[in-house]
């Protein structure tokens, strides 16, 4: 077994200290050289100011939750996603149906879907009924981030 003179040892323990109780929640998990170098050299380390360094370490640990979290696509999904963006501006959709009215009577419902650069999608539905009175609903769709559809409705005659 070798001794360790006693200065050895107290810098072991101060690099311990420093490490662990100072900075437990250092994300490295790595001894910085510069804490090392302050532990061989006690006067040194009992004139730095370790209250200023552990309160911005804590207060950056306190912080980082209530950063705006971001997610980044590379490759494949990125082109997907750019050209399902670019295949759905280009959709538009009519569809012709029957709608029967209180009186017996039958309307003709045209229907128009199109999508336009950001994303709403407006339906313009147009009902004729036979006496040539047209009622036009228009509807727009939205979705936000979460992908939950709004759609709000207006009639005009």
């Amino acid at each position: 077994r070798v001794d360790t003179p006693r200065k050895h040892k107290e810098s072991l323990c101060l690099l311990w200290f420093t490490h662990n109780i100072l900075f437990s929640k250092d994300p490295g998990n790595n001894i910085i050289i510069m804490y090392f170098n302050f532990c061989q050299d006690i006067e040194a380390f009992k004139n730095y100011p370790w209250g200023h360094e552990s309160f911005h370490l804590t207060f950056d640990y306190i912080l980082r939750p209530f950063e705006k979290k971001n997610s980044t696509l590379f490759g494949f999904p990125w082109a997907f996603m750019l050209k399902l963006k670019s295949i759905l501006h280009a959709y538009v959709a009519t569809f012709v149906s029957h709608v029967s009215t209180y009186d017996s009577s039958v309307a003709t419902c045209d229907t128009d879907l199109a999508i336009d650069e950001s994303c709403v999608a407006t339906c313009a539905i147009n009902i004729a009924i036979d006496d040539s009175s047209i009622a036009t609903c228009a509807k727009n769709v939205a979705t936000d981030e979460s992908c939950v559809a709004t759609c709000d409705t207006y009639w005009y005659s």
